[in-house]
C-alpha cells in the first residue's frame, strides 16, 4: 500500500477467486488452488491513487477447514500493481470440505495466531487490515474477503501564515506504540506502555500523519510540536481513538499559535475532534489560553459550552447549554443526523438530540449527542413528540462521556428549555443518582448475588463497559465508566424471584429476551415479573444465563461495543460481571 509516511491510507476489500480448468467436475475442486484478485470499493479516492495495491505488497493469509480451530501456518501472498496476489504455493481447499478463511496485511514473518504491532516506526507500512470469510463451500467459485482497517488513523492538515513551518516536528505521547492482534477472534490488546510516537511531517509541512493504538480513553495523549527552539505540548482534541477511524485535524500556524478546527471525512470512518487550541510560538513560549469569557465552569448559573462539553469528555458530571438542532436516525451518527423533521413524526427518534452552539448548526461533527433517558427527561425534551423544541435553547446537567463513538452526553436528569420550568430533578436538590459504594474508579466484582443494586458489565484495564437500560436495535447499550457516579441507566436492580432472579432497571422497566425467528434479542421494557434469569457463578463473577427460552446469556460484544443475548461459544464476547452499587 502507498507509504502512509505521506498521510494516506487505503480502504478496501478483495475477493477471494478459484481457478479451475473443469468447471464442471466437482472432484476437481477440492484439491484446487485459490488465487486472490482484488478490487477497490467505492471509497472516496485520493489523488495519488494510495488506495491502490504496489508491486511487492504481502498478505498473509490462513485457511482451517470450516468449524475447526483456527491453526496452521500463514500462506504468502504477493500483489502486483494491478491487484493480483499470488502465491508460489497457494491455499487449496481439502478435497470438498468447507473452508474458513482468515487473512491479513502488511505480512509478517512468523505470524501464528498473534499478530505482533509496533507503531514506533510510522515510516514503515503498519496500517493493520483484516478480514475472515467463514464456511466458505469447496464449489466457490468465488469467495467474498472485506478489509477493514484496524488501528486509529491522525491526519493534521497544516496552514501556515506569517510564520516559517520548515524544522516542524509533531509527536504523539502518552498513548502505547505497541500491542497485539489476535487473527482468529479479530481482538486487539493495547500495550500497557506510553510511547512517543512521531507523526510523519511532509516535506512542504502541509500535512503530518500517525497510525495510532485505539483507546476508549485519550485523556492523557498530548500532541508535542516543535518549531525551532520553542516546544509546546497540548492536549489531543479527541476524546477517545477508534478502530477503523480517521481523524483530519485542521491546523493553522501563526508567530502565536496553533489553532486546531473539527475533523473531516475521507476514505475512513470519521471521528470526531473537538475544541480550538492555541499554541504560543512567540516570546513567552507555552501556553497562553485565553477563554472568553461566555465559557462556563458546569454549574448551572454558568454551564459548559458544546465546545467546551466536547473538550471535557472524562466521565463527569455538569451542566452543558446549546441550541437543539436534530437527532440521529439509527445507529451511525454521520449517516443518521438529521437536521429537520422532514421526516414526519413517526420517523423523528425518541432517544436522543443533537446540540451545537448555535441554532443554525447543520454539520454533526459541530454537535452533540444527547442521549434521552426513559421518563420525564425524554417525555419532555424529544422531537418527535415536541417539534417545536428544534431550534430552541436548553440547559441539561449529567455525564459528559462518548454516545454514538463521539464526544457526547448521556443520563441527563434534568433539563431546561429557553429557560422555562425544570424538568426532571435539579441536583442541586439532592439528584436521583446514588454514589457507588466503591472507591470513584473501581468497581468491586461481586463474588455473589443477594438482592440489591448493580452495575453491569467487564473491567476493561480500568475502564468498565456498563449495560445500560437503553436499547440500540436489538443490543444492548454499552457506556464507559471510570469514576463518580455510576449513572443511572447503569444500575439494575437484582432480586430473587422463586428459583431464578428479576433484573429491573432504574426506570423499574424489566430485563428480558423475546425470540425472533432462530435470534434472541435482548430487552429492556419489559412491565411484568414474569421473566426470571439464573445468575450462576463464572469464574469468579457472575453470569446471567435466561433459562427459560435458552440458554443463551448476556454478553459484552468486543467487535460491535454493545451487550447482547450471545451463545456461549460466540467469538469476540465477554461474560458480564455484576458490581454491587448497595
Amino acid at each position: 500500500m502507498k507509504n502512509l509516511k505521506y498521510g494516506f491510507a487505503f480502504l478496501a476489500a478483495i475477493a477471494l477467486t478459484a481457478c479451475s480448468n473443469d468447471l464442471d467436475k466437482n472432484s476437481e475442486w477440492g484439491s484446487r488452488g485459490v488465487s486472490f484478485k482484488t478490487f477497490i470499493t467505492a471509497q472516496t479516492r485520493v489523488a495519488n491513487g494510495a488506495n491502490a495495491w504496489e508491486n511487492g505488497d504481502k498478505v498473509g493469509v490462513f485457511k482451517s477447514n470450516a468449524g475447526e480451530a483456527f491453526g496452521g501456518a500463514q500462506t504468502l501472498y504477493t500483489s502486483d500493481d494491478k491487484g493480483n496476489l499470488t502465491s508460489a504455493t497457494p491455499v487449496k481447499f481439502d478435497n470438498d470440505k468447507a473452508a474458513d478463511f482468515y487473512a491479513y496485511y502488511p505480512y509478517a514473518d512468523g505470524t501464528t495466531d498473534t499478530y505482533n504491532i509496533d507503531l514506533t516506526d510510522q515510516t514503515k507500512h503498519i496500517d493493520l487490515l483484516y478480514a475472515t470469510s467463514k464456511n466458505v463451500a469447496s464449489t466457490t467459485e468465488a469467495v467474498s474477503l472485506g478489509f477493514k482497517h484496524q488501528l486509529s488513523y491522525i491526519v493534521l492538515n497544516i496552514t501556515a501564515t506569517d510564520v516559517n513551518p520548515a524544522g516542524l516536528k509533531v509527536v504523539l505521547s502518552g498513548t502505547p506504540a505497541t500491542g497485539t492482534f489476535k487473527l482468529s477472534d479479530g481482538t486487539l490488546t493495547a500495550g500497557t506502555t506510553a510511547a512517543d510516537i512521531a507523526l510523519n511531517v511532509t516535506s512542504d509541512t502541509k500535512n503530518a500523519a500517525a497510525i495510532a493504538m485505539p483507546a476508549a480513553s485519550v485523556a492523557n495523549a498530548k500532541l508535542v510540536f516543535t518549531l525551532g527552539d520553542k516546544t509546546v505540548e497540548k492536549a489531543l482534541p479527541v476524546a477517545s481513538l477508534a478502530s477503523g477511524t480517521k481523524y483530519t485535524i485542521p491546523v493553522t500556524l501563526s508567530s502565536g499559535s496553533v489553532s486546531f478546527g473539527n475533523a473531516t471525512i475521507t476514505d475512513w470512518v470519521s471521528g470526531t475532534v473537538t475544541g480550538n487550541i492555541d499554541v504560543d510560538f512567540g516570546n513567552g513560549g507555552g501556553e497562553t489560553p485565553t477563554p472568553p469569557a461566555t465559557e462556563g465552569d458546569g454549574t448551572k448559573a454558568k454551564p459548559y459550552t458544546v465546545e467546551q462539553a466536547m473538550a471535557k469528555q472524562d466521565g463527569s458530571k455538569a451542566w452543558v447549554t446549546g441550541y437543539i438542532v436534530g437527532y440521529v436516525d439509527g445507529q451511525d451518527i454521520k449517516t443518521g443526523s438529521k437536521f429537520d423533521l422532514s421526516a414526519g413524526a413517526d420517523k423523528v427518534s425518541a432517544t436522543n438530540i443533537l446540540i451545537a452552539a448555535s441554532a443554525d448548526v447543520k454539520d454533526f461533527t459541530k454537535c452533540i449527542p444527547v442521549q434521552l433517558p426513559k421518563g420525564d427527561i425524554r417525555t419532555g425534551v424529544n422531537l418527535k413528540d415536541n417539534p417545536n423544541n428544534l431550534g430552541k435553547s436548553i440547559k441539561l446537567y449529567g455525564q459528559l462521556t462518548a454516545y454514538f463513538g463521539v464526544a457526547g452526553f448521556k443520563s441527563p436528569s434534568a433539563a431546561i428549555i429557553a429557560d422555562g420550568e425544570l424538568i426532571g430533578t435539579d441536583p442541586g436538590e439532592g439528584g436521583t443518582t446514588p454514589t457507588p459504594s466503591a472507591a470513584p474508579g473501581t468497581l468491586t466484582k461481586a463474588a455473589d448475588l443477594t438482592d440489591g443494586t448493580y452495575a453491569i458489565g467487564y473491567n476493561d484495564n480500568g475502564t468498565y463497559r456498563l449495560m445500560t437500560n437503553e436499547l440500540n436495535g436489538f443490543y444492548g447499550v454499552a457506556t464507559d465508566w471510570t469514576t463518580g457516579d455510576v449513572p443511572a441507566a447503569c444500575q439494575f436492580t437484582v432480586k430473587k424471584s422463586g428459583n431464578g432472579w428479576l433484573m429491573q432497571g432504574a426506570d423499574g422497566k424489566y430485563v428480558y429476551i423475546v425470540q425472533s425467528g432462530k435470534y434472541f434479542n435482548l430487552k429492556f421494557d419489559g412491565t411484568d415479573d414474569k421473566t426470571t434469569w439464573a445468575l450462576t457463578d463464572e469464574t469468579g463473577g457472575v453470569k446471567a444465563v435466561y433459562g427459560t427460552l435458552t440458554t443463551n446469556w448476556i454478553a459484552y460484544s468486543t467487535q460491535y461495543k454493545t451487550y447482547q443475548a450471545a451463545y456461549e461459544k460466540s467469538q469476540n464476547v465477554v461474560l458480564l460481571s455484576f458490581y454491587k452499587i448497595k
